[in-house]
């Protein structure tokens, strides 16, 4: 099975998501929108896993205390010259950082991240028309002020499908 520990986004970041999503016209290229109830923060994509019963024990073993997070901006991967993902990022995200460096140390027969960026991925981009526009556009985008408390992470299975993924909690961890 294809998994990955992930946290939820609340329901305000959620129809932030669509509303974002709405507002992004044709006419700047074409692109595979995530569905608001499957945005989430991935912290770790482990990918096909036999038995998810060793990862369930031992990230029960995490510890860490409940942190806020903050919406700040919307990015791009890999960069503004090479648009493939559209994500939202946070004011600071030092405590998802230390969750995440934990996840990996103690998750040790997994292949290591190399670079960690803590965000929510709202849409894949296949074809860019007009990429500067398109970039100025989403600048003009103001972020409201949302912050959230993150209490807990679950391991999630993800079945791919015709219509795109579909999630299912496996465990959850506080």
């Amino acid at each position: 099975m294809r998994l990955f520990i992930g946290i939820d986004i609340p329901e305000d970041v959620k129809q932030l998501i669509k509303n974002i999503e709405d507002k992004v016209a044709s006419e700047y290229g074409r692109f595979n929108k995530v569905k608001p109830e499957n945005c989430h923060i991935t912290l770790k994509f482990l990918g096909e896993v036999k038995d998810e019963g060793k990862i369930i024990s031992t990230l029960k073993d995490i510890k860490f205390e409940t942190f806020k997070l903050e919406i700040k901006n919307i990015g791009f991967f890999p960069d503004e010259n090479y648009i493939k993902v559209a994500w939202i990022g946070f004011k600071d995200d030092s405590c998802l950082i230390k969750l995440h460096d934990k996840i990996e140390t103690i998750l040790k027969d997994f292949k290591k991240d190399s670079k960690f960026k803590g965000h929510i991925t709202f849409m894949r981009v296949k074809t860019l028309y007009k990429k500067k526009e398109f970039i100025e556009f989403i600048k003009t985008i103001k972020l409201p002020e949302i912050s959230f408390d993150v209490d807990n992470f679950k391991l999630y299975k993800s079945t791919l499908t015709k219509e795109g993924p579909v999630y299912e909690v496996l465990e959850e961890f506080k």
